[in-house]
């Protein structure tokens, strides 16, 4: 229903994205844009007023992306009402304003870490290795990849040790058979499919990635 009614919600600008998932909206303005973010929210507000709809401005968030160490650099000031914030959570994943993902790497491991302690009991009370191995997949190894193909190529050499450390740490709690993929090469594979999206055939692209994916689950 929210899809229907948010379907003539668009950027009074061509530059500037609107992204609707559900009952969220975010928009993504950038720096060379001819109508800043001030009026394009504002025409938000405007259309929640015609559809008889509240926007939340206490869930509303703003944040600015930037380089992690800009030379020349000005905050610029927030919206009356919204607040402006260094890191944001969006479809479960908690974006920050340097495009780094160290609250995010740190997240997951803390949900992670829970869930080992859980597979943990479950080992002691004698689940076998294989039914172990079933669930560490479903709570933990997803945790750790969802949206990887995204946010892999910005994670650090230090935040993908961590990661790789963890899931080396789970191999030797005996809560999963088998050592995960390092994650290195994991990117690595990911890097190359998205590389190979331009320069091959559909068909062709199908078969590659049903290859790779087939040869990460025999090793997960």
């Amino acid at each position: 229903m929210w899809l229907v009614m948010a379907s003539d919600l668009c950027c009074i600008s061509d530059i500037n994205l609107l992204f609707k998932y559900a009952d969220d909206t975010n928009l993504l303005v950038p720096v060379n844009t001819d109508v800043d973010l001030a009026v394009e929210f504002g025409n938000i507000q405007r259309w929640a007023d015609s559809n008889g709809m509240v926007i939340d401005l206490h869930k509303t968030k703003e944040i600015v992306l930037h380089r992690p160490h800009p030379r020349r650099w000005s905050l610029p000031k927030p919206i009356d009402g919204n607040e402006q914030v260094q890191s944001a959570k969006l479809l479960g994943v908690i974006f920050q304003s340097t495009f780094s993902f160290v609250d995010h790497v740190d997240y997951i491991l803390k949900i992670c870490s829970q869930r080992i302690f859980l597979l943990k009991q479950l080992r002691d009370q004698g689940l076998p290795l294989r039914n172990l191995h079933t669930v560490f997949q479903a709570i933990v190894l997803s945790c750790l990849l969802y949206a990887l193909p995204a946010r892999g190529p910005l994670l650090n050499v230090e935040l993908v040790h961590k990661i790789d450390g963890f899931l080396k740490r789970s191999f030797r709690y005996g809560v999963t058979s088998k050592l995960p993929v390092p994650l290195p090469h994991l990117l690595f594979i990911l890097s190359l499919i998205t590389a190979t999206l331009c320069t091959t055939t559909f068909q062709n692209l199908k078969q590659i990635v049903f290859r790779l994916f087939r040869t990460l689950l025999t090793h997960c």
